[in-house]
């Protein structure tokens, strides 16, 4: 067997109860590992889990805010006219990406 970076064992007793509970925080850390959980814990003193559903579900909507923007740009480059309704659609895009990053900051708080 190769040598261990971690060579030294350190064992404690809890209850049932108490392991309940650090299962419970490795779960919502998303820990899976309870070695790896408790080294941390003891050494840092925290962890912090983020949660980035909102930035993804930000991505997903500027990406299509994105392609609509492109479509609009690409009519205008075939055709040489940029019409006042694009400009109107480009500004009311602009008004959702600025709508949706004011509720995934306000969701943050």
């Amino acid at each position: 067997m190769s040598k261990r970076d971690r060579d030294i064992l350190i064992r404690f007793f809890v209850t049932a109860e108490e392991k309940a509970v650090i299962q419970k925080r490795m779960e919502l850390v998303r820990y899976t590992n309870m070695s790896e959980y408790l080294r941390k814990i003891s050494m840092d003193g925290y962890l912090i889990n983020v949660d980035y559903t909102y930035i993804k579900e930000m991505n997903a909507e500027l990406s299509a805010i994105g392609r609509n923007i492109n479509q609009i740009a690409a009519r205008a480059n075939s055709t040489g006219i940029i019409y006042a309704d694009d400009i109107v659609e480009i500004k009311k895009k602009q008004e959702e990406i600025w709508l949706l990053q004011k509720s995934i900051l306000s969701n943050l708080r």
